[in-house]
Order: C-alpha cells, then structure tokens, then sequence
C-alpha cells in the first residue's frame, strides 16, 4: 500500500534522529502514557505523572481523539502517535522521563511509539510492552535481565514485574538500556505496570467504559 511505504518512509527518516545516550541521573517525575477505545471511531489517551520511585500522583489527565487509522502491526505510530502528541502538547509536561506502552528501538525500523514520540518532542522516552516485538534475547545484562539485540546493539530487556508477568523494556530515545531497566524497576509498584503506566491504563480504560455506557462526556466533545 502507497500509505504504508510512505509511512516506512518516515520512521525510517526520524530513526536517524534517535539518540541513544544517558540522560539527567536525577530524576524528580515520571510520566505515563496509554490509551483505550470506546469503539472504533473513539479513543481515550491518558497521560500521568508521579513521583519517582512512589505512587504519589502529580498530575492526571485525559482526552478523547477520533480513531485515524486501522491497527496495523509495526505502524501503532499512525494510530496512537497523533493522540499522545496533542495530550502533551496540551499539559505542560513536568516529567524528566516519559514511559510509553509500547516499544521503542525493538521494532524492525527502529522507530516504535515509544521512539516516535521522543523524537517528535525531543523528550527521553522508555518503551514498555508485554510482549516482545523485535529483536533477540540474547544472554542476561543484569541478574536475572536478559537482553534484546536490535540493529546491531542491546537496546532492550526482558525482565520480571512483581506480579510475575514479563516486560518487554526498549529505549526510546534519550536514555540508554541500563538506564531504562532501572527507571521501570524504580517504579514498579505491586502491578506488571510501572506505577504511572498503571494508573493510566486504568484511568483510559475507566473513560472509555464510562463513554460506551453513557455515563461520560460525548465523543463530540473531544
């Protein structure tokens, strides 16, 4: 399709402005972002900030956004990318460090959502997944971390939430892979999520149940 090589295009173009470096070793806020649908026309995008290391909330919002695209696997930037971009460029972004559901450089043209969205704000960014995209695991970068080769160099890992479940952690942009594996393990609450991921993918989901029943702000609205 014409629509998807033009968008290969692109993510292959923003993929050469990706930095791979470590960030600020202080780190005050993190910020979180998901996204759930009422139905196929309406999506809820929630964005939140809690403080480093606990499940003190400095900031929630959300948006609802008009459905632009189809689900397509490896392009969840056509999809979910213009939603998440117009909710932080509504807020005045307070965090030093963005974790975003979805993957960064363990993506077969490295630009994932998590990616994707560093490079457009120019924010450090950490993907965040339950499953695993792209890339081999390969042997283990820290006790008990196995890490993920993509395009030549560890740029993800696969580790273990205290509920059990495994995370896939990818760079976004801005932070290297040591880094990104202990902003998540900082962070991580009782949950699979880290704490601010969490509770924006229960807020997202709260907001789209209560539009589908009626109970929330019409889709209109947004």
């Amino acid at each position: 399709m014409e629509l998807l090589e033009r968008a290969k295009k692109i993510q292959v173009k923003l993929s050469k402005r990706v930095e791979v470096k470590r960030c600020k070793t202080f780190f005050k806020i993190v910020g979180g972002l998901d996204m759930a649908y009422v139905d196929t026309e309406t999506s809820v995008v929630a964005y939140v900030e809690t403080v480093y290391g606990r499940e003190n909330v400095v900031k929630e919002s959300w948006m609802l956004a008009p459905v632009l695209a189809p689900y397509i696997p490896t392009f969840l930037f056509l999809r979910e990318g213009p939603p998440m971009l117009r909710i932080l460029a509504r807020e005045r972004v307070l965090a030093d460090v963005l974790l975003v559901n979805g993957h960064g450089l363990t993506h077969p043209r490295a630009m994932g959502l998590a990616t994707y969205i560093g490079v457009v704000t120019g924010l450090p960014t950490i993907g965040v997944a339950k499953k695993h995209l792209y890339g081999e695991v390969v042997e283990e970068i820290m006790p008990g971390i196995r890490g993920i080769v993509a395009h030549g160099r560890i740029v993800g890992a696969v580790l273990r939430s205290r509920s059990g479940g495994r995370l896939y952690i990818s760079v976004g942009h801005k932070v290297t892979i040591q880094q990104a594996v202990k902003i998540v393990l900082d962070n991580l609450g009782e949950g699979r999520l880290p704490i601010p991921l969490k509770i924006a993918d229960a807020l997202s989901k709260r907001v789209a149940r209560e539009v589908r029943e009626g109970r929330g702000p019409r889709p209109a609205s947004s």
